[in-house]
């Protein structure tokens, strides 16, 4: 880890309390650690200190599991909407309200910010606000998938990584729309960002983005640990046959078509 990188994060460090040489990092709250180690996943289990390559980190208040992943599984996973004040601001009580809800009911997953929640709209920060938000309310009761996909691939990844910091459980990577990118850009595309450490569900939907992912160069997908589903919206029942012929059942397969939803 590089000194910017802890200096970024606001974090207070000094030689006090250190392995040989180390450094001791002391985080006040579990944002705070998380913007500065986004993938110390195992060390958040740990009890008050863990070693972080030459770093004693101390996590005297991080809550256990906030930046565990927990896995999707089959069943109905709601796309979230995202509810709106008259003003054109998220409305947060009624977002906590819909997802207490969600909850109660037993839904088995959750897309936060998808189409449907309006994730082409929002800023950053307001992406920020409702990731958090579904954290605090369903982390651990109800898997969190958040949607990250755009053209830009740098963005993509700006996105996948607030949501590794929030404690997401999955990112669902839609292909690049618009540019209609080669099968061999899209297979590079969904294997950069599942090397970011959150599980990827790949969202193939090509009335919308004008371009169609190959079920052969999934199969190219498929092996990645971190590729774990497919969202098909293409509305072909055989494309889900051909699929499984390729990947077996290497990944969840979701329908992303309101026709073929059954």
């Amino acid at each position: 880890f590089q000194s910017s990188q802890i200096r970024r994060a606001g974090l207070a460090f000094s030689p006090s309390r250190t392995r040989s040489s180390s450094t001791a990092i002391t985080a006040s709250n579990a944002n705070e650690i998380v913007s500065c180690f986004p993938l110390m996943s195992h060390a958040y289990e740990v009890t008050d200190h863990a070693f972080v390559g030459d770093f004693v980190v101390s996590l005297p208040s991080i809550p256990r599991g906030i930046n565990t992943s927990f896995p999707l599984k089959q069943g109905s996973t709601v796309a979230l909407i995202t509810p709106m004040t008259p003003t054109g601001e998220v409305d947060m009580p009624a977002l906590r309200n819909i997802l207490r809800f969600h909850v109660e009911s037993g839904t088995d997953g959750l897309c936060i910010l998808g189409t449907t929640g309006e994730a082409s709209t929002l800023s950053m920060a307001e992406r920020a606000t409702v990731l958090t938000a579904a954290v605090e309310e369903v982390k651990g009761k109800i898997p969190i998938m958040a949607g990250v996909g755009t053209i830009d691939p740098e963005h993509v990844k700006e996105m996948t990584q607030q949501a590794i910091d929030v404690g997401c459980d999955a990112a669902l990577v839609v292909t690049p729309y618009y540019v209609k990118p080669p099968q061999r850009g899209l297979v590079k595309h969904f294997l950069t960002m599942a090397e970011m450490g959150l599980p990827v569900v790949i969202y193939n939907v090509p009335g919308r983005t004008g371009v169609d992912f190959q079920s052969n160069n999934l199969a190219l997908c498929a092996d990645h640990e971190n590729i774990v589903a497919l969202k098909d919206a293409t509305g072909d029942l055989d494309r889900l046959e051909e699929v499984r012929n390729y990947v077996g059942d290497k990944l969840l397969l979701y329908s992303g078509d309101d026709s073929t939803e059954a």
